[in-house]
């Protein structure tokens, strides 16, 4: 089992003699230089994490704050003894500490410098999910920049009152969670529906053309369901939902921003918040959306009677609330 501890004076000794293989040593510093590390940089915050399996030190990691644009952790030092190399140690470790920093979240990502030359190092870094920025630091153009974004959290507030329509309200069924019995959730595939929690009312129904009467529900939701139609699809569901919608009712949207989905599907990992309760959920999708943002969004409502009060984006999500006149 792999654990994290931190270098003291009593356990400095079990860590300085770690060292990788010869043709590694040009890619990151010693032992020693890391525990030196940490100290030059402590005013950045610098943690130099000590890496165990069976109660043996393996490893040695360091990470520190950058509060320059972008801000992010800096995962500046990341090894393995030579001798642990290859059993998976190196995987193990850095998904520990990446749900350490993920559990603190005083930045949204991890970002790490690694020589184009390192392949086994990339490896690593790319099967736990890191990926090129692109960014060429002319300090160092010989490195890739390596970037690991943390799940954006979406915390859905707990403010309507009355009847909710949730369109796409199958899956996890959040506004069902939400809301509970005021929730009537349509979906138009029965194994989305199946699969949704009980507690609301769920219908098998095509948001291009809704069941019920004009004016009959009091709220609407778009909970990342905007992201799994086609263009003509959200059009006539924007245009069916404001028709069923009360005069004065709030009309809400979460989705995320897709620049586009085809041909590779657009994927977006979410934690959910409701506050009691919190889910971990991804989406996925191949369709023709191209350039989705917040403002394209809030389009597909506002000609046809209804006025955006709120909007808020963040790391690649966005929230829009509405109201009918």
């Amino acid at each position: 089992m792999i654990e994290l501890f931190e270098i003291t004076e009593e356990n400095m000794f079990s860590v300085r003699g770690l060292a990788v293989r010869e043709d590694q040593k040009g890619f990151l510093d010693s032992a020693l230089g890391i525990i030196a590390r940490g100290y030059i940089y402590r005013e950045s915050r610098a943690r130099v994490l000590g890496i165990a399996h069976g109660g043996e030190a393996i490893g040695l990691a360091l990470v520190k704050d950058l509060d320059d644009e972008p801000a992010c952790y800096d995962l500046q030092q990341f090894m393995i003894d030579e001798r642990y190399q290859g059993r998976g140690f190196g995987t193990a470790a850095l998904k520990l500490i990446l749900s350490e920093l993920e559990a603190e979240r005083k930045y949204d990502c991890v970002e790490v410098c690694v020589k184009k030359n390192a392949i086994e190092a990339l490896r690593v870094y790319e099967k736990v999910g890191f990926v090129d920025t692109g960014y060429v630091d002319e300090a160092a153009p010989d490195c890739l920049c390596l970037v690991y974004r943390f799940a954006p959290i979406i915390k859905p507030e707990k403010t309507l009152s009355g009847s909710i329509l949730d369109i796409g309200g199958g899956g996890e069924g959040v506004i069902g969670r939400l809301y509970g019995e005021r929730v009537t959730a349509i979906d138009n595939r029965q194994e989305e529906l199946a699969e949704a929690p009980g507690g609301f009312t769920k219908l098998l129904m095509d948001a291009r053309k809704l069941d019920f009467a004009d004016e009959s529900f009091d709220n609407i939701t778009f909970f990342y369901s905007l992201m799994f139609m086609d263009k003509e699809t959200q059009g006539l569901a924007a245009t069916e939902a404001l028709r069923v919608l009360k005069r004065g009712g709030k009309l809400l949207v979460w989705d995320a921003k897709i620049e586009k989905a085809y041909p590779e599907a657009f994927t977006v990992e979410l934690e959910i918040d409701l506050g009691g309760e919190k889910l971990k959920t991804v989406y996925g999708v191949i369709s023709d959306i191209v350039n989705q943002t917040a403002e394209t969004a809030a389009a597909l409502f506002t000609p046809f009677g209804s006025e955006l009060i709120r909007r808020e984006s963040a790391n690649g999500q966005f929230y829009l609330e509405l109201i009918k006149k």
